[in-house]
C-alpha cells in the first residue's frame, strides 16, 4: 500500500463527489485528538452549525455527530489535558480514522506535538490503513505555521510508513464560518478523509470488528473474575460473621469496585467515566482565552505542498 503525506495546497478546481447510497448509510466513527485548547470542539461545532463563540475545553470525553456532504460522522472528542491523554489509545481500535488538531500559532508546542505523533507508532497495529488527518487550525491568526514546516519537523513521511496509512495535513480556521459557511479548507480536508476511509472500508471494518470482539471477550472474562472475587468476598464475610444478615453482605458486595472492568460495554463509555471522575479538577476555559499569540511580521505561507512517498 502506498503512503502519502501532503496538503491540499492549490485549490485549482472543486472536486465534486457523487454520494454512493450504501456509503451514505454508513456511520463513520472517528476521533479528534490534540493538545488542550487547539480547537477540536470548535471544529465539530462549526460543522454542526452551532454557536462557537463560547466553546469550552473538553474535560475527558464527549461524543458528537455531524455531516459532511451527506456523510454521517460520529466523533469522539477527546480532551487534550495531559491527564486525559493516556486514554486516547483506548479508542484507536474502534475508530476508522484520526483527526489530529494543532494550534498553528504555537511553535512552542512543536516538541509536544512531535512526541504525541511519534507515540502513534507504538500502536501501529491498531492504526493499520486508517487515515490520519492533521489540521493546522487558526491559520487566520498572525504567525501561523504552514504544512511543510510542520510536516518536516514531525517527520510525517516516516510516520506514514510506520502506521501503513495515509496522512493529510491542511491549514484551516475553525472560526471562519459555521454550517454551510464553514471554512472550505475544512470541507475539502474531510472530503479527502472520508474518501480514504471508504477506499479501505472493508479492511478497516474487519480490524474494528476484530478489536470489538477481543474487547467483548476481555469484558466477559473480567466480569467472570469480578463475580469470582465477589463470591470469595461474600464467603469470607459469612465465615467471619455468621450472624450477619445476607442483605448486609450483599450491600458490601455492591461497594466492591473493580477499576479494570469496563462496566458500560464500550471503551468510549469507560473513558467517559474516567473523564467524569476528574471533571472537578479543571475549570472550563474558552479555547481562545488560552491562546498565546506571538506577533510576527511574516504572514502565513500560501505555498502549496504535496508529496507522495511509497513503500519499497
Amino acid at each position: 500500500m502506498g503512503n502519502c503525506v501532503g496538503g491540499f495546497g492549490e485549490r485549482i478546481r472543486k472536486r465534486g463527489r457523487r454520494i454512493i447510497p450504501w456509503k451514505r448509510q454508513k456511520s463513520i466513527v472517528i476521533c479528534f485528538i490534540g493538545l488542550e485548547g487547539v480547537g477540536k470542539t470548535t471544529i465539530i461545532k462549526a460543522f454542526q452549525g452551532e454557536d462557537i463563540s463560547t466553546v469550552h475545553s473538553t474535560i475527558g470525553f464527549s461524543r458528537a455527530e455531524f455531516e459532511v456532504n451527506g456523510y454521517k460522522l460520529i466523533a469522539y472528542d477527546l480532551g487534550g489535558n495531559e491527564r486525559i491523554r493516556d486514554i486516547w489509545s483506548n479508542y484507536y481500535s474502534e475508530i476508522f480514522g484520526i483527526v489530529y488538531v494543532v494550534d498553528a500559532t504555537k511553535e512552542s508546542d512543536m516538541e509536544e506535538n512531535k512526541r504525541l505523533l511519534k507515540d502513534l507508532q507504538k500502536i501501529k497495529l491498531q492504526l493499520n490503513r486508517k487515515p490520519l488527518l492533521i489540521l493546522l487550525n487558526k491559520n487566520d491568526l498572525p504567525g501561523a505555521m504552514d504544512e511543510l514546516h510542520f510536516s518536516d519537523e514531525c517527520e510525517l513521511h516516516k510516520l506514514a510508513k510506520e502506521i501503513s496509512g495515509c496522512i493529510r495535513i491542511e491549514q484551516v480556521s475553525a472560526r471562519r464560518g459555521i454550517g454551510k459557511d464553514v471554512d472550505p479548507a475544512l470541507v475539502e480536508a474531510f472530503e479527502w478523509f472520508i474518501e480514504q476511509i471508504f477506499n479501505d472500508y472493508n479492511e478497516i471494518e474487519k480490524g474494528v470488528q476484530a478489536a470489538v470482539k477481543l474487547l467483548k471477550e476481555r469484558q466477559d472474562q473480567e466480569k467472570l473474575e469480578r463475580q469470582h472475587r465477589l463470591a470469595v468476598f461474600a464467603a469470607r464475610k459469612a465465615a467471619e460473621s455468621p450472624d450477619v444478615p445476607s442483605s448486609v453482605v450483599d450491600e458490601e458486595e455492591n461497594r466492591v469496585q473493580d477499576p479494570d472492568t469496563v462496566i458500560n460495554g464500550n471503551l468510549a463509555d469507560a473513558a467517559h467515566e474516567i473523564g467524569q471522575n476528574i471533571e472537578g479538577f479543571y475549570e472550563p476555559r474558552s479555547e481562545y482565552e488560552m491562546d498565546e499569540i506571538h506577533s510576527t511580521e511574516n504572514q502565513p505561507s500560501t505555498s502549496s505542498y504535496h508529496e507522495n512517498a511509497s513503500l519499497s
